[in-house]
């Protein structure tokens, strides 16, 4: 849960004009709670196994990361 509120709060740091550096910083910051939530979604998988996806939070989390990942993927590209 706190993975969550930092990360609400670091997208909440984003304001016009801002440096460079608070850009990158701010970037690097989400990939990192990006990547947090990712493995945490894997682990869940691999203990619950087919279990994970009857539970509605479980479907939520793990839709919210594949989209992540997929605007990363595009991203990259």
């Amino acid at each position: 849960m706190s993975c969550i509120i930092l990360n609400t709060i670091v997208m909440a740091l984003v304001w016009f004009d801002e440096t460079k550096t608070m850009k990158e910083a701010i970037e690097i910051i989400n990939y990192t709670f990006a990547a947090i939530f990712t493995i945490e979604a894997i682990i869940k998988i691999i203990a619950f196994k087919a279990q994970y996806f009857h539970e509605s939070w479980n479907i939520f989390d793990f839709t919210i990361v594949a989209v992540t990942g997929i605007f990363l993927g595009l991203k990259i590209f």
